[in-house]
C-alpha cells in the first residue's frame, strides 16, 4: 500500500476527510514516515544482507575501526571470503573489530536496519505489507498530540499508541539498546584472520 493510500486511511481515522483539512498532507506524510521509523526501531523489521551501501565494508589490512551506514541498528553477523565468523562491537555507529584483518577485503554484514529509501507518497513503506495499515496507529497518535485545540486529543492519542505497541512492541530502553551492540555475543572465541 502506498503512503498516499495510508494517508487517506489516516484521514479517515482522524475524521479529517473534508476540506479544509485540520492536518495538511505534508504533516500527515511526516507522521507516516515517523511511524515506519518507529516500527523498525521497536520491532527490527528490516533484516538486510543485500544492500551494498549498507552491508559491505571495505576492510583495510591492520585497521580495526570502520564507520557503518547510519541506518544500521544491529549487526547480526559478519564474514569475509577468508573468515566466515568475524567478531566485533558496534560503538555509536563505528564497527570495532576484535582483531585487525591481515588483508584488505570486503566484509559482508547481515544487519537489522532502519528505512533508507527517501519518503515519497507514491512509494510503499519498506516494511512488509501486512504491517502497512498498522502504521496508521502511530501516525494518528502523533496527529492527536498536536498542540492545537481542534486537533489535540490525549485520550485518543494514548489509545492509538497502545494499538501500535500491541503490534510492534515497546521501545527499547537505552540500556537494552546498549546490550545489542555486541556482535555475535554468544561466541567466546577470538577469530583468527587467515591470510
Amino acid at each position: 500500500m502506498k503512503f498516499s493510500e495510508l494517508r487517506l486511511r489516516l484521514r479517515q481515522r482522524l475524521n479529517d476527510i473534508s476540506q479544509p483539512y485540520l492536518w495538511g498532507d505534508d504533516e500527515l506524510d511526516r507522521y507516516l514516515s515517523d511511524a515506519q521509523l518507529e516500527a523498525c526501531t521497536r520491532a527490527r523489521l528490516l533484516q538486510d544482507s543485500l544492500t551494498k551501501s549498507v552491508c559491505e565494508v571495505q576492510l583495510v589490512a591492520g585497521e580495526t575501526q570502520y564507520k557503518l551506514h547510519p541506518s544500521i541498528q544491529k549487526v547480526l553477523s559478519m564474514s569475509t571470503a577468508t573468515s566466515k565468523d568475524v567478531d566485533g562491537t558496534l560503538e555509536r555507529g563505528t564497527l570495532v573489530l576484535d582483531s585487525a584483518p591481515v588483508n584488505s577485503e570486503v566484509l559482508n554484514l547481515i544487519v537489522w536496519r532502519l528505512p533508507i529509501c527517501e519518503f515519497s507518497p507514491d512509494k510503499e513503506p519498506e516494511i512488509a505489507r501486512h504491517y502497512h495499515l498498522d502504521l496508521v496507529h502511530w501516525a494518528a497518535h502523533l496527529a492527536w498530540m498536536v498542540d492545537a485545540d481542534d486537533q489535540r486529543d490525549p485520550s485518543r492519542s494514548a489509545q492509538a499508541a497502545q494499538e501500535f505497541e500491541s503490534v510492534f512492541g515497546q521501545r527499547d530502553t537505552a540500556q537494552g539498546a546498549a546490550m545489542m551492540s555486541k556482535i555475535n555475543p554468544s561466541r567466546r572465541r577470538v577469530t583468527a584472520w587467515r591470510p
